[in-house]
């Protein structure tokens, strides 16, 4: 009996301490919470626009790749990359010294061809007097008619040659302008006006039509090249205002205009072209970075806006 007493009042003391344990930690949890604050505004009613995401492709205006138009060897570099240049320019010189002489010999087969058709011409002159009064003999009985005749093919034959050697120096004054020309064309020239990509060319090098030696364009005005599907080309069109991003230009996104729409459809793709025209006087945009075009077609239904 006294035992159960013990284990009673022990039982009891246990109670009574896991009370006031858990009294103390409920004291504790009457702490009030944190809540936080939000701002309420009121909702309102419009629209939202409505626009293609497309990526694009920065090229300068009348882009193009120079090339030497013959073979020969680089013999002097006149530009550095970066540099602005007219059209006509002297950009590369190549070894002249094979085409000069190619064009001196052209230039000989010239004077030649011309003296062998001058010596032609008088022959010609010479017989038809022969043949003139070889007629007036033959008028008069004096001769036969049968030498006549041979004195007539002889000048047939040689108004022929004649000809053919006329034919001969137009032969050799087009080979003598071709010459020229490719004499003309050791000096590599800006074919265009605008500013000098990376050079691909050095001093030494032997260059031919195959070969890169700069990429130039015009800066100031750059083109964006879009491909559009045929399914976008139901909205989009020419003249919708277009939004430009890329990486190079933080910030703000470039406001441009669609410029044009290439009416025919890639086989493969059925994809077709766009072009947006930018104004980079500011120097903001450079060839071959790609961007992210967005081309606003028009508005959502009106919806409710927070």
């Amino acid at each position: 009996m006294k035992t159960l007493q013990l284990t009673l009042s022990a039982t009891v003391c246990l109670i009574w301490v896991f009370s006031l344990a858990c009294g103390s930690v409920d004291s504790e949890d009457h702490t009030p919470a944190l809540v936080p604050l939000v701002e309420a505004v009121q909702s309102r009613v419009g629209a939202l626009p409505v626009e293609v995401t497309v990526p694009g492709l920065v090229r300068a205006r009348n882009q193009v790749a120079i090339r030497a138009e013959i073979e020969g060897r680089v013999v002097e570099v006149l530009v550095r990359g970066g540099e602005a240049v007219q059209r006509g320019q002297p950009l590369v010189r190549l070894d002249e010294i094979e085409a000069r002489e190619r064009l001196r010999q052209a230039e000989a087969n010239v004077r030649l061809a011309k003296a062998t058709a001058a010596a032609a011409k008088a022959r010609v002159v010479e017989l038809e007097a022969r043949v003139a009064r070889t007629r007036t003999l033959a008028a008069e009985k004096l001769i036969s008619e049968q030498e006549l005749e041979t004195l007539e093919a002889q000048l047939d034959a040689l108004r022929a040659a004649t000809d053919e050697a006329t034919a001969r120096v137009e032969q050799a004054q087009a080979t003598a302008e071709e010459r020229r020309s490719s004499e003309a064309k050791t000096v590599v020239r800006a074919p265009v006006a605008g500013r000098l990509g990376e050079p691909r060319v050095a001093v030494g090098m032997l260059v031919d039509s195959a070969d890169i030696l700069f990429v130039m364009g015009d800066l100031d005005e750059l083109i964006v090249e879009v491909n559009l599907t045929e399914a976008m080309l139901s909205s989009v069109d020419v003249g919708q205002a277009v939004e430009i991003e890329t990486r190079s230009v933080p910030g703000e996104p470039i406001r441009a205009f669609l410029s044009r729409i290439s009416p025919f459809l890639a086989e493969a793709s059925f994809t077709t072209l766009g072009e947006i025209d930018v104004d980079n006087r500011g120097g903001k945009l450079r060839p071959g970075v790609f961007a992210t075009v967005r081309i606003l077609v028009g508005q959502s239904h009106q919806a409710n806006l927070v």
